[in-house]
């Protein structure tokens, strides 16, 4: 474990449960020695080759075309790395493991069962999948693996009770100090070109916080980051979720022909000053910079600079 890979996260009296990795995205809780990431959508080239769209609030340019297979490879390739960080022998899944809502397409069998038996392969010997809605007719999957699918999951870490739910359902939420969700793929549009996968920590109306951790799948970079709330997916965050206060962790990896580096990064930080802060970062050989924003309208402003 190499502690100072790890951001913590601002999170009042949890702030020493939960850490980010830069450059990953996922939360790890030391205390439970727990790594969790969300919204693989594994089998979404196959589903957007047999023209499968699920998104009502917008249309595809790629139904029913054929893109490359990637998906898979970049979360094996990302969860490898992640695991020569962190040797932990526990994951969580929390939701949209999988992609199609109305059946089992080939790809997805086929790749949900070579993850399990990946991260069983790398030591991992407790694998917590909290069930997405796109999550159906995947239980004959798990069984061979003597997994199941959880609606949500709860634990207690130091003397704080954690909710692990995906989002898309309308939870009671004021039992717990932390609630962890995915659903939304957060991301925020930066320096014009760049889209940062991000973390949201949006306190809520009964005083605890709502954590939403982006998409995990490389084909889906995510929901630009905003204040409207009808915007939200989430009926935990439209109805509780106090956005006006909700902050923005992102992050960068910096250098190379990417145009942006350590000196860049600081001038638009100096433009702004008190509320938006940079940290930078070696992780595996890459010099990640993490932005964190006070507010959303900052980080709206500050990244369009």
């Amino acid at each position: 474990m190499v502690i100072n890979m790890f951001k913590k996260i601002s999170l009042g009296k949890l702030r020493k449960n939960v850490v980010a990795i830069p450059g990953y995205p996922v939360v790890y809780l030391p205390h439970e020695d727990l790594i969790v990431l969300s919204d693989l959508h594994l089998g979404f080239e196959e589903a957007v080759a047999r023209g499968l769209y699920y998104d009502s609030k917008s249309t595809s340019s790629t139904v029913g075309m054929f893109i490359p297979k990637i998906q898979f490879r970049n979360v094996i390739s990302m969860l490898d790395k992640l695991l020569n960080i962190v040797k932990t022998k526990r994951i969580l899944i929390n939701g949209d493991v999988k992609h199609a809502f109305d059946r089992l397409l080939r790809q997805e069998r086929l790749e949900v069962s070579r993850l399990i038996e990946f991260l069983f392969s790398r030591g991992v010997e407790d694998i917590v999948l909290v069930r997405g809605n796109h999550d159906n007719f995947l239980i004959p999957v798990l069984k061979n693996y003597g997994l199941k699918l959880t609606r949500e999951y709860v634990i207690e870490s130091g003397g704080s009770k954690i909710l692990f739910t995906h989002g898309h359902l309308d939870t009671v939420i004021e039992d717990y100090d932390l609630i962890i969700m995915g659903h939304e793929h957060p991301r925020l549009r930066c320096f014009g070109i760049y889209k940062l996968p991000s973390i949201l920590i949006i306190p809520s109306e009964f005083g605890n916080e709502i954590l939403v951790l982006p998409a995990s799948g490389a084909y889906h970079p995510g929901t630009a980051v905003t204040l409207s709330r009808e915007t939200y997916l989430s009926p935990i965050i439209k109805k509780h979720g106090i956005i006006e206060e909700a902050r923005v962790v992102s992050w960068i990896t910096i250098g190379g022909s990417g145009g942006l580096d350590k000196e860049v990064l600081m001038d638009k930080k100096n433009d702004f000053g008190e509320g938006f802060e940079i940290s930078f970062f070696e992780v595996c050989g890459d010099t990640v910079a993490v932005l964190e924003f006070g507010n959303i309208d900052l980080a709206i402003n500050a990244c369009g600079l």
